[in-house]
């Protein structure tokens, strides 16, 4: 038996035991359990063919449907000579060593690696953002960086030296089809262009470094090369470095991309301490300006001095503070208009950084952009100028609605809550009564 269809069977066995001693017709029944697999909410089939009490239950069968479907759909899978394919949070795939002890067992059981980094690294992005991925491993930050810029100008460069980690990234990229989005080096970066023998534990093809000959240590040879001599002339937007304890070498190799990327954001890390009491790489990047913040918490940053940055473990992002724009909490992103969807029709114009769309009352403007978005309160908010009302809905998986929501003339937010992850997120802008004109940046969603 299919799943929708088990789905629809429980659901009306529910029903029948929840109203037994009430008067609902067994035709409005059915046709609330026709609506299950359409996403359409209560209000759209109106009030006469099903109680609005009941839109809750439906919703929550309509997403039991559809977890179910896709784990039936999307197991992990171990596709031998030691390589598993697993999913992440945001169902994007990657393909694991199924024995390395390193970031593996964590996808695994479940998906999610350093979800607080990664939100602060999207609170940067934008539709243009040139990403470099130093120590990429098996290409996590990459994967999901690159699925946000499907469409755009966007792009990432990944650089990792290991050979089987490098093989496992292409792979991941081909599957996930980024090759469009995402170019992958072979190679060590470093402030030389040379021949280099780094050492890796066992088991853990991810945690390699110049400073591991120790017992066990596997070596392997890579080349290093100059980050200033692979990009000439590019200005850098973001930057995720994961380098065991080597990001001096890599910072001096990339000095000329520092000095001319003004909007620059770099998060690094700063974990053993061994290397706690070494001013280098503090002192080297505040000499352009760059302002040293501690992520803690919740994707929160905190400016340290450097008696602060010798004092905490654990990772931080360099940028001016300009780019900041003084928003010290980083639960937010940004979808720009080149990110979503215009409805046929609804485009007058498309210029630089605005696109204006005009729309009569009912008409949908915009759709999309078919993001992971975890549970939680957000604050949507119109960048741009507005004139007139808008209904959103708020939805997943390709229209099933999960919330509605009314931005009023003269407003240009709204809030709403999720009580779970919602997988291909999309934001269904429609024209309210009088119509809506909208000269549109960006929405912006930002976790309350």
């Amino acid at each position: 038996m299919g799943i929708r269809k088990a789905c629809r069977q429980i659901a009306k066995r529910i029903l029948q035991t929840l109203f037994a001693d009430q008067n609902i017709r067994l035709d409005r029944m059915e046709t609330f359990l026709e609506s299950l697999g359409r996403g359409q909410s209560a209000l759209a089939l109106g009030q006469s063919a099903i109680p609005p009490h009941l839109e809750a239950l439906r919703r929550d069968v309509a997403r039991l449907g559809r977890e179910l479907e896709f784990v039936k759909r999307h197991r992990g899978t171990y596709l031998g000579e030691g390589t598993s394919m697993v999913w992440l949070v945001d169902e994007t795939v990657v393909y694991v060593h199924s024995t390395d002890e390193g970031v593996p067992p964590v996808l695994i059981s479940g998906g999610t690696y350093e979800e607080a980094n990664l939100t602060v690294l999207f609170s940067f992005l934008k539709h243009d953002s040139l990403v470099l991925d130093v120590g990429a491993n098996l290409g996590v930050f990459s994967l999901r960086i690159a699925d946000r810029l499907r469409g755009t100008n966007g792009r990432v460069i990944a650089f990792e030296p290991h050979p089987e980690a490098y093989r496992l990234l292409k792979m991941s990229i081909e599957r996930n089809g980024l090759e469009s989005r995402i170019e992958g080096h072979n190679v060590a970066l470093a402030d030389r262009n040379d021949q280099i023998k780094l050492y890796y534990p066992n088991k853990n093809i991810g945690g390699g470094g110049a400073f591991y000959d120790v017992e066990g240590a596997i070596p392997i040879e890579a080349e290093l090369k100059v980050l200033d001599e692979i990009l000439p002339d590019q200005t850098v937007d973001l930057v995720k470095m994961d380098v065991e304890n080597n990001e001096y070498l890599v910072f001096l190799g990339m000095r000329k991309i520092i000095k001319r990327s003004t909007r620059i954001a770099i998060l690094f890390e700063k974990l053993t301490i061994k290397y706690r009491d070494d001013p280098s790489v503090y002192q080297f990047l505040t000499q352009f300006g760059l302002t040293i913040y501690a992520v803690t918490g919740d994707a929160l940053l905190k400016p340290v001095d450097l008696e602060g940055y010798q004092e905490f473990g654990g990772y931080f992002l360099a940028t001016r503070a300009e780019t900041l724009c003084g928003y010290l909490d980083r639960r937010f992103f940004e979808v720009g208009w080149q990110s979503l969807t215009l409805h046929k029709g609804t485009a007058a114009k498309r210029e630089g950084n605005s696109c204006e769309l005009i729309g009569a009352e009912g008409d949908c403007l915009f759709y999309g952009p078919y993001w992971y978005l975890p549970r939680g309160r957000y604050l949507l908010t119109v960048i741009g100028k507005k004139e007139g009302s808008a209904l959103v809905n708020i939805c997943e998986r390709y229209g099933s609605i999960v919330k509605e929501l009314a931005i009023s003339e003269g407003h240009m937010s709204a809030e709403f809550e999720v009580a779970d992850d919602l997988y291909k997120f999309e934001c269904v802008f429609n024209a309210g009564k009088g119509g809506l004109r909208l000269q549109l940046e960006a929405i912006q969603l930002r976790r309350q």
